[in-house]
């Protein structure tokens, strides 16, 4: 595994990925960027290598470290793939000597072409963000280097894959999920509170000011609710959100666990019964998806609410496990909570089938055999 941005622990690389790969038999390790100080972190940031080693083993798997240049001449080098930073990423996994590299951001995908041409070995792309619009003139240059030397892409919805084998019909390239792994399944537990919740950090493009007046009207009609952010609130939505706390008296309504460890996820999702989804109407959003914490939700058994976002909805349809609403509206969301609040039934329909869907279909043992298969046929 090479990556550049994500956390050598980040959950699909490492707990999906990588470990379900060594428990297969492959010999497996993540290749990864360390700060300007040489530490290692976890999505949580903690420090992962507290003595500051360039090699660590964690559950089996070895992580290498290559520290990150300072200085502004660097940083420079760096955004255009050079500089002694990626020269000693590549010169480290020439002397792992893989077989197979599997890059995880359009930057490693274009250091893993630079790799691949001096090993032979096989190189994959694996797209978690939709690679089909560009943020960047770095993202389009990337694209354009890269996307008709690569051959091996894996993407995480059918939108992803479609678009790219349009520009690439050579492209061997499957779908797998974010599912859960099975581990989530350990913490299943029937809950008698009802709790509201959104798992992962909540940001305005995921919805955080239509939830927090949604949550308002609902306090109305149901004061004593609650609402559980499984994760963290930051910057300027911090702000917004303690404020908008305070004015409209929600303190015993919200509770914020902060960032957790991945392992303690499924704990926290457990004692919830109702999962939301309102990211806002841009593209990252609607060509992304469907977003772990619809499968976390399903995984655990909750019903979910959701607007309309094309990976997530086809989904929800399949699985008849929530309520999509119509559109992006606070009124309608606490409606739809409500809904859910009142009618028992209807809420543990869309539980039982929840956990159905996970358990016959949208399932990491599922999408590990996926992957298996797919590097049985790289090319």
């Amino acid at each position: 595994m090479i990556t550049s941005l994500h956390s050598p622990k980040d959950d699909r690389i490492f707990f999906k990925e990588t470990l379900s790969l060594k428990n297969k038999g492959f010999q497996v390790g993540v290749l990864c960027l360390a700060d300007e100080n040489g530490f290692l972190k976890d999505i949580s940031g903690n420090i992962l290598n507290t003595e500051g080693e360039q090699t660590i083993t964690v559950d089996g798997i070895k992580i290498y470290g290559i520290k990150k240049q300072s200085g502004f001449f660097q940083k420079i080098l760096h955004k255009i793939g050079k500089g002694k930073s990626w020269q000693a990423f590549i010169n480290k996994a020439k002397e792992i000597n893989a077989d197979v590299y599997h890059a995880h951001e359009p930057q490693t995908a274009f250091i893993g072409l630079k790799i691949q041409k001096q090993t032979n070995a096989k190189l994959i792309y694996d797209a978690h963000e939709p690679w089909i619009f560009t943020r960047s003139i770095k993202e389009w240059i990337l694209k354009k280097l890269c996307l008709n030397k690569l051959q091996n892409i894996i993407t995480a919805n059918g939108i992803t894959q479609e678009s790219l084998l349009k520009e690439n019909p050579k492209l061997n390239t499957t779908v797998i999920y974010n599912c859960s792994p099975a581990f989530f399944t350990n913490h299943r537990k029937e809950n008698s509170e009802v709790i509201i919740c959104h798992e992962g950090a909540l940001w305005f493009n995921r919805g955080l000011k239509m939830i927090v007046e949604a949550l308002i009207i609902l306090k109305k009609s149901h004061p004593n609710f609650k609402f559980r952010i499984i994760g963290d609130v930051f910057g300027a939505e911090k702000k917004y959100l303690h404020t908008k706390i305070k004015a409209n008296n929600l303190q015993e309504n919200i509770e914020i666990t902060g960032w957790l460890p991945y392992k303690d996820v499924p704990k926290a999702i457990a004692n919830c019964s109702i999962g939301i989804i309102c990211n806002t109407n841009e593209k990252r959003n609607t060509l992304a998806g469907p977003p772990n914490k619809l499968f976390n939700y399903m995984t655990m058994g909750l019903a979910t609410v959701a607007v309309d976002l094309p990976a997530t909805t086809t989904i929800l349809r399949k699985a008849k496990c929530g309520i999509l609403l119509q559109k992006r509206d606070a009124h309608q969301l606490a409606n739809a909570i409500k809904k859910l609040l009142d009618q028992q039934a209807t809420l543990n329909s869309f539980q039982q089938s929840a956990l159905e869907a996970a358990d016959k279909r949208y399932n990491w043992q599922s999408e590990a055999q996926q992957l298996f298969q797919f590097y049985k046929g790289l090319k």
